[in-house]
């Protein structure tokens, strides 16, 4: 049974984490600016389940007209990839490179 110092640590590092991803830092930039071991940020990331609003995921995009259409791409750490003008096949040809 996990004690209440553990879960009080395991809370903390959960926090740490999804501030962490939040960030868009790196691991150790992250880690050194609030003086964690990347080696403890890394111990407790893979033993605590991961959120999965914090995983990585793929959305389905549906076209909105059948060619020359622009697009947008917003990924949740806030970049955007955006398209001009593309042909809906090429778009989706891409889609499945990545």
């Amino acid at each position: 049974m996990e004690n209440n110092n553990t879960s009080a640590r395991a809370s903390i590092m959960h926090a740490h984490i999804e501030a962490c991803r939040a960030s868009g830092q790196t691991v150790g930039s992250y880690c050194k600016e609030h003086r964690l071991a990347t080696s403890k940020y890394y111990y407790w990331q893979k033993r605590l389940p991961i959120n999965a609003a914090t995983t990585p995921t793929f959305t389905q995009v549906a076209p909105m007209a059948a060619n020359g259409s622009a697009a947008t791409i917003c990924y949740p750490n806030g970049v955007r990839l955006e398209l001009g003008s593309i042909n809906i096949a090429v778009l989706k040809e891409l889609l499945c490179c990545i």
